[in-house]
């Protein structure tokens, strides 16, 4: 990030080339990369070389968290893990959320947390985002309530024990 100074140079024509950039940066093509200048005695002679950020490659990724009826859950956390091994913790408040310009590459999304009544079915997804492309991922929670069973004598609330019963469903 110094930039580079010879002293003591011989006065004459010098020419300057960039012979590898940084990586992040668009190519120079020959003659941008290239500068030519006289050194004059007792002066100082400047060559910049104006580099080019590049432009990561980016698109879009849509997360949804839907039930077993394919209703969506708002207010689950998810944990994304980014193509470079980072993550981050997201709320999804309406059961859908689009993450855009968001780095091309290998993403993967697990539910960390569900409102109450939900457990997870399918926890964990796995997509790819191209460039300029949506990526989706579907994570399934099942809608969970509680059954209460109570087995009694007939007009007594005294309760029976050592009853089989039996419960069917979806």
């Amino acid at each position: 990030t110094d930039d580079i100074f010879v002293d003591n140079l011989p006065v004459g024509n010098y020419t300057v080339k960039i012979s590898e950039e940084n990586t992040g940066y668009e190519t120079l093509t020959s003659a941008e990369a290239t500068k030519a200048d006289g050194v004059e005695a007792n002066k100082t002679t400047q060559y910049v070389f104006e580099l080019v950020k590049e432009t990561p490659a980016t698109g879009d990724l849509k997360i949804t968290v839907t039930d077993q009826n394919d209703d969506l859950v708002p207010g689950a956390v998810v944990t994304v893990t980014y193509p470079d091994d980072s993550t981050k913790e997201i709320t999804v408040p309406t059961g859908t959320i689009t993450l855009e310009d968001v780095a091309t590459g290998d993403y993967s999304v697990e539910i960390k947390e569900l409102p109450d009544g939900y457990e997870e079915k399918v926890s964990t997804d796995n997509a790819t985002v191209e460039e300029n492309q949506t990526a989706e991922m579907e994570l399934e929670a099942t809608k969970v309530g509680s059954l209460k069973v109570i087995v009694k004598e007939n007009g007594s609330e005294t309760k029976v024990g050592n009853v089989t019963v039996t419960i069917t469903g979806p």
